[in-house]
């Protein structure tokens, strides 16, 4: 799908496929994790998870995850060019940064 084909998907569309990552993420979410977004308007949609410490665990917990959203994917019908993981470390000492796309979730932290 290109960029074009992204920003036409519809509202329905774009509410499934938050719906199925969301659904991917329950269980695995640890408190290391400060926030996960999606872009579904870029080709390839990139899904970041802020983690506060780099942590073996956690990135294997995003590997499930992903894998679960593929497999859910595959039970739909939206066309997607593919998805792929980023993973950024962000110190809870540091403010999260602007990200593009719509935020999954976000930890809840003092101001």
């Amino acid at each position: 799908m290109n960029s074009e084909a992204a920003g036409r998907m519809s509202t329905d569309d774009q509410n499934m496929v938050l719906a199925i990552l969301t659904q991917a993420m329950l269980g695995a979410i640890s408190s290391n994790v400060r926030m996960v977004a999606i872009d579904l308007n870029r080709p390839v949609w990139p899904v970041s998870f802020f983690l506060e410490k780099d942590s073996a665990t956690d990135r294997e917990e995003i590997e499930e995850i992903i894998s679960t959203f593929e497999v859910g994917m595959m039970d739909v019908d939206i066309p997607c060019a593919g998805f792929k993981a980023e993973v950024l470390v962000t110190p809870a000492t540091q403010p999260l940064p602007e990200t593009p796309g719509v935020k999954v979730f976000l930890k809840r932290e003092a101001q």
